[in-house]
């Protein structure tokens, strides 16, 4: 077992609704009588998110144990809710489409999917033994980019077409000892920003879509980080600056703050916009914990916070570091993994 597998603390979450997709593996049993997320009622600033679709993965990990994306169509003011056991959704440049990670009932593969936006026609895209994790699209482009934890001991991240059996399907890295801590992000100038531990210590990374050039831009143990945790790089839409999270994590795990920060595609000139006191230690399956992402006009940064343990929202604040909104509300709920399309 590699050494993402073992570093993972997997807090299974009772209940979440497992939808049966017939690209999956192995057929699952539905079960419409576990809990389900109900219409949104959370009060939404609709006129401070100002274009496009939001979607981000809500667990209502305090309550009846419900899990699944509420999607936010912003010109129009409205939402829905797509249930399932989905891990970091990430919506594709023309916001038709959902790419994530699902848990194949009864198994512990978890595998790469696409569907529609509204939820339906998901297609198993992956089909690599090991875990999945971390999706993502290749800048404005329909490709698909996601990390294969593969039981022989290695960390491999793959770029293909984001259908099933795809035939052009291409191994970027491979990385032994390795460990992504969240997803790429690509520019339509085919350059991605990824961050992980690849054998040195948590960082930052640019990297050619084709696999080549890896160059460090930042590490965690880099003084301008002040010993906090990074997480999230997200290139701006203009392929120019990247937008990163920091949190300040205490020896016994605990995070007391959660900070946006922006630099140049180098690494020069970071300058932090805001930083907030949060409050979680308890990590929440599977994945992406804290993360943010960019409106499609660049002007705005959406991400969440966690408030206490089990208890996070989504805020936005425009990229200059002022108008900060909380855009969710709910309690007793975990909102997390925030994806931002037209």
């Amino acid at each position: 077992m590699s050494a993402f597998s073992k570093r993972r603390i997997l807090l299974w979450l009772i209940g979440g609704l497992i939808l049966t997709v017939g690209a999956c593996k192995s057929k699952a049993p539905t079960k419409p009588d576990l809990p389900t997320l109900p219409a949104l009622a959370d009060p939404i600033p609709y006129a401070e998110l100002g274009q496009g679709k939001l979607v981000f993965e809500r667990v209502e990990i305090r309550s009846n144990g419900a899990q699944g994306l509420y999607i936010l169509d912003i010109a129009n003011s409205r939402s829905g809710a797509i249930n399932g056991n989905y891990e970091t959704p990430s919506l594709s440049p023309d916001g038709k489409k959902i790419i994530y990670v699902q848990n194949i009932l009864g198994t512990t593969e978890w595998e790469t999917f696409v569907m529609n936006s509204d939820g339906s026609n998901p297609q198993n895209i992956s089909r690599i033994a090991g875990r999945d994790v971390y999706p993502s699209w290749n800048g404005n482009s329909l490709e698909a980019l996601f990390y294969v934890d593969d039981p022989v001991a290695d960390v491999r991240l793959y770029r293909q077409s984001a259908i099933p059996n795809p035939l052009d399907r291409l191994q970027l890295l491979r990385l032994s000892p390795g460990l992504p801590s969240g997803l790429v992000s690509a520019t339509s100038s085919n350059k991605l920003v990824l961050i992980g531990d690849f054998g040195s210590g948590t960082a930052i990374y640019t990297m050619n879509s084709n696999g080549a050039d890896l160059k460090l831009v930042l590490s965690e143990s880099a003084p301008s980080v002040g010993g906090a945790v990074l997480r999230s790089p997200v290139w701006s839409p203009d392929s120019q600056t990247i937008a990163y999270l920091t949190a300040p994590k205490a020896a016994d795990g605990r995070y007391s703050a959660v900070a946006v920060n922006l630099m140049n595609a180098d690494g020069s000139n970071q300058r932090q916009i805001i930083s907030l006191p949060a409050d979680w230690q308890t990590e929440v399956c599977c994945q992406s914990n804290v993360t943010l992402c960019w409106s499609p006009d660049g002007a705005k940064i959406a991400f969440n916070k966690f408030e206490a343990d089990l208890l996070s929202h989504i805020y936005v604040i425009n990229a200059d570091g002022s108008g900060l909104t909380q855009i969710t509300s709910a309690s007793n709920v975990v909102d997390r993994n925030v994806s931002w399309s037209n």
